[in-house]
């Protein structure tokens, strides 16, 4: 799903670069924005942000399947193996972690490399540089996922919607 949202992106951002010049509502929207940079930049900028906000919204959804686990008795058979509690919320969370990281990265280098074929532009440096761009959502997703498992640790009867406030007030 994410790699066509960087598809996407990559394939749009040059039209929409040619939409800004005679449309002045959008040019000061793109400012209010933090129009530093091209109006692309500032487009894969917000967009970016979105794909963080999915992507941690994945993140928690791997880790209501630990709720779950545990709720439906799955949990109790896991520890009675002698695999800990706290080895098991490990690699639970390690898990959603990694995954959300990829997700983020490869969503930033498809953008990076369909944005560079479609306007006939360096790939390897499009598709660092936006790689690269996407990564800075993701110390974001990351505390919010931090903070869900927290929850989980501590108050589990309300982790469910204390990790989806947490993101919907993001």
């Amino acid at each position: 799903g994410m790699v066509l949202v960087g598809a996407t992106l990559g394939g749009v951002a040059h039209g929409f670069e040619s939409l800004i010049p005679g449309n002045e509502a959008m040019q000061e929207l793109l400012a209010a924005l933090g129009g530093g940079g091209s109006a692309s930049d500032i487009m894969f900028s917000a967009t970016f942000g979105i794909a963080a906000i999915a992507t941690a919204a994945y993140i928690i959804q791997l880790l209501i399947r630990m709720h779950t686990e545990e709720t439906t008795g799955r949990l109790g058979l896991v520890l009675s193996t002698g695999y800990s509690r706290t080895k098991w919320l490990l690699t639970h969370s390690s898990f959603a972690f990694m995954t959300g990281a990829a997700i983020l990265l490869v969503t930033g280098l498809v953008t990076g490399v369909v944005y560079a074929l479609v306007g006939n532009m360096n790939v390897a440096e499009s598709t660092l540089r936006l790689g690269g761009a996407i990564l800075v959502q993701l110390p974001a997703v990351f505390v919010l996922a931090s903070i869900a498992t927290l929850c989980f640790a501590v108050i589990p009867q309300k982790f469910i919607p204390a990790a989806w406030g947490m993101l919907g007030g993001s």
